[in-house]
């Protein structure tokens, strides 16, 4: 896994395009929607798959965390997700890590998200998104468990403050190292308001410590804390942990009419 130990290998993969054949078997990597597509020669198995979550998550501390999202678009003449998958330890010189993993599918579902307009007056805009229900998401363990192809999947293990893991999964003999990590930032969690948690609000602490108010399960309002070591610096690619991709529209009016929210561009 020599490939796991330079930071400059996996963000160059992530920056282009790439067709790999090796085995019988051809890898094609699209480095913009972050999908791979895996196809036998004789074409009697294949897998194509997308990466949704981001290359760099910020996960909780928990028995059960999801780590990583895809969206498992496609698939024939397969069982298994996965022929393996690991789990390293970046903080040292890429270990190899024991650790369990589940496998969720989440059905999509429509669910219309309300905000104040962010210019004080205290009006309101509303905005249908179509997204996983990761509260219902059940367990499987073979492909033909899977309901229905293009259905979203999560990754789920036992997470530690501090830990900052490369997870990298192999398909077909293929390694995807394009793939992610994640770092348990989370310090604390508690719920603060039983009533009216209605919307998110992100505190700065300090250079590296933030307090975050929002609502979570049964609408219940959390706050949580986070520690973080990289600025962002990317513009907005998200509302209210929402992605701007799956966001279909606004008032009535069509994301895609949507040039700017709050005097920021709505793509990177």
């Amino acid at each position: 896994m020599q490939e796991l130990k330079s930071r400059s290998f996996i963000d160059t993969l992530r920056t282009k395009d790439s067709a790999i054949t090796k085995d019988g078997f051809v890898k094609n990597y699209k480095h913009e929607t972050r999908s791979v597509v895996i196809e036998k020669s004789d074409k009697s198995s294949m897998i194509d798959m997308s990466l949704k979550s981001s290359y760099k998550m910020m996960v909780g501390a928990g028995k059960s965390v999801r780590v990583a999202e895809i969206r498992l678009n496609d698939w024939t003449g397969k069982q298994d997700l996965f022929d393996v998958l690991g789990f390293y330890n970046r903080k040292g010189k890429r270990s190899k890590m024991s650790k369990a993993f589940t496998l969720k599918y989440a059905e999509d579902k429509t669910v219309t998200v309300t905000e104040p307009i962010p210019d004080g007056n205290g009006k309101e805009f509303s905005f249908d998104v179509v997204r996983p229900d990761w509260n219902n998401a059940i367990t499987f363990k073979k492909l033909s468990d899977l309901p229905h192809k293009d259905i979203s999947i999560g990754i789920y293990t036992e997470t530690a403050i501090g830990e900052k893991v490369e997870w990298l999964p192999t398909v077909d003999g293929f390694d995807i190292y394009e793939w992610a990590d994640y770092d348990v930032t989370q310090i604390d969690s508690l719920e603060h308001d039983t009533v009216n948690g209605s919307f998110n609000s992100l505190v700065m602490i300090d250079a590296t410590h933030f307090i975050l108010a929002y609502t979570g399960a049964d609408n219940d309002g959390f706050i949580k804390t986070f520690s973080v070591e990289e600025p962002i610096t990317s513009s907005i690619k998200s509302i209210n942990g929402v992605a701007i991709a799956d966001i279909k529209s606004i008032n009535g009016v069509v994301i895609g009419d949507i040039k700017q929210f709050n005097g920021v561009s709505n793509v990177s």
